[in-house]
């Protein structure tokens, strides 16, 4: 168990300095390790929701939000009153739909159809 601990801590030292890749595989080393080592002996739940938060609040971090929300989708799954998990998955939601509208945008610099019809 102090093995799975020391995973956690160590992906949440790398969040907190921003080396979110380095923090993801410390939390995937702990997810790994707990379902293989410890299987029914733990609170599989509650395990789950923890690394499966703490990934997704990494993903989300780094922006890749498809995989925050996959995984914030899991948590939310386990435990459907999660607040925090609940909150990620609309930021992340949120962004995907602002990118998207500013996509569709035309940009400043280019010319629109009807500027050029205006123009002549």
């Amino acid at each position: 168990l102090f093995n799975i601990l020391e995973l956690i801590n160590e992906g949440m030292t790398y969040f907190s300095q921003s080396n979110y890749i380095k923090g993801l595989t410390k939390y995937n080393e702990a997810i790994e390790l707990i379902f293989k080592s410890y299987g029914s002996i733990l609170d599989k739940q509650n395990y789950k929701i923890a690394f499966f938060f703490n990934r997704a609040s990494t993903f989300k971090a780094k922006g890749d939000f498809g995989s925050a929300i996959t995984d914030y989708q899991k948590v939310i799954e386990l435990n459907n009153k999660h607040d925090k998990a609940i909150k990620g998955l609309e930021d992340c939601l949120d962004k995907i739909l602002e990118d998207a509208i500013q996509e569709l945008k035309p940009k400043n610099n280019s010319k629109t159809i009807s500027s050029t019809i205006l123009a002549n």
